[in-house]
């Protein structure tokens, strides 16, 4: 690949004792337009997007700590669907080695102990979004 341009733009913010005590928030939305713009080798990908690169992301994160040894933790991210072929033929979603949009959701209770001790639990929730 001779030539790839790569333009985006994020937002971001990040805010401790948001609404409450022991709230934090945080979160980040990114769009990014990537283009081949030359590509003698491949010709038929020039002025397609980069494979792998999402044009839209989105992050966020909100975390409790209603006492200083335990933290509630929920987060989810989303990413638009990037293509993975150079000439962005590759428009089936759904199937085993796909390039699809995604939703994800995480959940984590963190509690400490006995000073250098940590016990978690988390659940992750992961949908494809078509």
């Amino acid at each position: 690949m001779d030539e790839v341009r790569k333009l985006g733009v994020e937002f971001s913010v990040e805010k401790k004792n948001f609404l409450i005590e022991g709230l934090g928030a945080m979160g980040s939305i990114t769009y990014t337009d990537a283009e081949i713009v030359k590509n003698t080798n491949y010709p038929e990908s020039e002025g397609k997007s980069f494979p792998r690169v999402p044009e839209w992301t989105v992050n966020t994160v909100l975390s409790y700590s209603p006492i200083q040894d335990l933290s509630i933790v929920v987060g989810g991210r989303y990413a638009s669907k990037p293509y993975g072929d150079l000439d962005n033929s590759d428009n089936v979603e759904g199937v085993y080695g796909s390039y699809d949009s995604y939703l994800v959701f995480d959940t984590k209770i963190v509690y400490t102990f006995l000073k250098n001790w940590k016990m978690s639990l988390g659940v992750d929730y992961s949908a494809q979004i078509n």
